[in-house]
């Protein structure tokens, strides 16, 4: 049986609550129909088998839940992915922490060291975002009152928006999956200087993408867990080790012992379809990979 991906999107209606978590979901990848003939690599059949394309956290720690599970795993790696470097984990991120502490032991665990959370203002200095004592969700509230890097009339603003949400006295719109996060934004009084300087820089760190290149339902998704959640959620901590030494290394071992195939240096260039699911993935150098 071959693990397709995903062609639908789950979606919920957006929920900014004082508790909860957030929905983390992978994007769909797309394939060309094709019907050439072409020679078959087959992998074993004794087991249920999935093939994985991309050898990097996100594709080895799939490759590893799999693996523990019983599968025959085939990873194709196109690349190299060995970044000496400490990284940054957030207390939100339970699986990750619990992934991190299951691959080593109580006394090898990698040292965490909690940071603030900055931000650069156009004169150059520095302003770090609040992190109060008081419990949840009111520190949510409090440390947005707090946070210097917002023009004080917009965060009174934002933060009287926010306590009507949680009281139930207004609701988010219905359209946030068709607005930009950027649009709407500027709608609840965000100003541009405001938007670019901390919510574009936030938005460009927890996913990758600008204002202007996410929806406003995905944006508040990201900014949920680490904003609007529990004291420790809103943890920001620099792992002294790196990824290499800290998933990437022990994931590999563990999938070595397991039989799972991984496949250095390899590209997938083109996913082979059969009816509604997807039967193969073809290899830059000629064959075809099935599971």
């Amino acid at each position: 049986m071959f693990s397709h991906f995903a062609k639908d999107r789950e979606t919920r209606a957006s929920d900014i609550r004082p508790s909860g978590q957030a929905l983390n979901q992978s994007s769909a990848s797309r394939g060309r129909r094709c019907v050439d003939p072409l020679p078959n690599v087959v992998t074993s059949t004794a087991t249920q088998s999935v093939v994985i394309l991309g050898g990097g956290p996100a594709g080895l720690t799939t490759a590893y839940r799999l693996a523990l599970l019983g599968y025959r795993v085939t990873i194709v790696d196109q690349g190299t992915h060995n970044n000496p470097e400490p990284f940054t984990i957030l207390g939100c991120h339970h699986a990750t922490q619990a992934l991190l502490h299951s691959l080593h032991s109580n006394s090898q665990q990698p040292n965490q060291i909690a940071i603030p959370l900055e931000f650069r203002l156009p004169d150059g200095s520095l302003v770090h975002y609040p992190r109060s004592s008081f419990p949840a969700p009111l520190h949510s509230w409090v440390n947005l009152l707090r946070f210097a890097g917002i023009p004080w009339k917009e965060r009174w603003q934002l933060a009287s928006w926010v306590e009507q949400l949680w009281e139930g006295d207004t609701e988010l719109p219905a359209d946030l999956e068709q607005r930009t996060a950027d649009e709407w934004l500027t709608s609840i009084g965000q100003s541009s200087q405001t938007r670019d300087l901390v919510w574009n820089s936030l938005a460009r760190w927890l996913t990758g993408n600008t204002l202007a290149m996410m929806s406003a339902d995905a944006f508040v998704r990201s900014m949920k867990p680490l904003f609007l959640s529990t004291r420790p959620d809103s943890r920001v901590s620099i792992v002294q080790d790196s990824l290499q030494a800290c998933f990437i290394q022990p994931i590999t071992e563990t999938l070595t012992q397991a039989g799972a195939t991984i496949l250095y240096n390899t590209e997938a260039t083109q996913l082979r379809y059969e009816r509604d699911r997807i039967s193969g993935v073809l290899l830059q150098d000629g064959p075809l990979l099935q599971a």
